[in-house]
């Protein structure tokens, strides 16, 4: 494992911090553990991240980071989510993709063109006591990475509090604090307490796919415009390499956060919490 930036350091483009953001204090003298994970099934994707917050509250990890994929298209739901109400099952099905809850709220996502983030904490770290303050300052340090990835994109300034439940999926509408480009949302978060923690679980397209998640909807509901969200692809102009823009959003914590960030892959730990979680023990 490799630590790699921390306290004081610099923006790669020679910027000063923000003069709109101030930085929070730092969690961890020893900074965060960064996951550059693979694809993986979509039941277990979720039952790592409940797994590796356990650990957080637990104090068996340090605040954790988890990049990953999917290795088969997926639509994840809001733990409050009724699948019936806000799907197609049928057509869900005939395209082979699978739905599974995520542990944190929101709306709809379709996954297998994006790359997808997760965030586990204490409930006690110092900016995170707030649902509203840790998204806007998780937020930032995803702005951060993608400033570091040469993308310029914004925070839009939209209604406060997490999307509430209805059929409409996650990125047919935008609230404050998730991250915009062209007025058009980019990143999709959704976030829970659990536990004496803090989880939060983010999608980002990197392309768009044969499947749009308006075309899911149930019949009868109204189909929002694809225009309304927008993808890494169409900001850079051509295709992304995910772990280079993994890479880069993590930087973007050590620039927000003034941490150190320490690589590692999934240890013993994380993948025997999560089979027993997948088991539903």
């Amino acid at each position: 494992m490799t630590f790699v930036g921390g306290e004081g350091a610099r923006h790669q483009s020679g910027r000063g911090w923000p003069t709109d953001q101030k930085r929070p204090p730092s969690i961890l003298p020893q900074g965060w553990r960064v996951i550059l994970d693979g694809e993986r099934p979509p039941e277990f994707n979720m039952a790592l991240d409940e797994a590796i917050l356990a650990r957080v509250v637990a104090a068996e990890a340090p605040p954790t980071l988890r990049f990953y994929g999917w290795d088969r298209p997926a639509v994840s739901l809001g733990y409050h989510q009724v699948p019936e109400k806000v799907l197609d099952l049928e057509l869900v099905r005939s395209h082979g993709i699978a739905v599974v809850r995520r542990p944190t709220g929101g709306r709809a996502v379709l996954h297998g063109d994006d790359l997808t983030y997760s965030v586990s904490l204490p409930a006690a770290t110092p900016w995170a006591t707030s649902v509203t303050e840790a998204y806007r300052v998780l937020s930032e340090a995803l702005q951060w990475g993608f400033r570091c990835a040469g993308y310029d994109v914004s925070l839009a300034r939209g209604h406060t509090g997490e999307q509430r439940p209805g059929p409409l999926p996650c990125f047919a509408s935008t609230a404050r604090y998730e991250l915009v480009w062209n007025g058009r949302k980019l990143v999709g978060s959704a976030q829970r307490r659990l536990r004496g923690g803090v989880l939060q679980q983010g999608s980002i397209p990197l392309r768009r796919g044969r499947v749009s998640p308006e075309d899911l909807l149930p019949v009868g509901q109204p189909v929002g415009a694809r225009a309304r969200w927008a993808t890494v692809e169409e900001i850079a102009g051509g295709p992304v390499n995910a772990d280079r823009l993994a890479r880069s959003l993590a930087e973007g914590f050590t620039q927000h956060l003034g941490v150190g960030l320490c690589f590692a892959a999934l240890d013993a730990s994380d993948l025997d919490a999560a089979r027993l979680i997948e088991a539903g023990q």
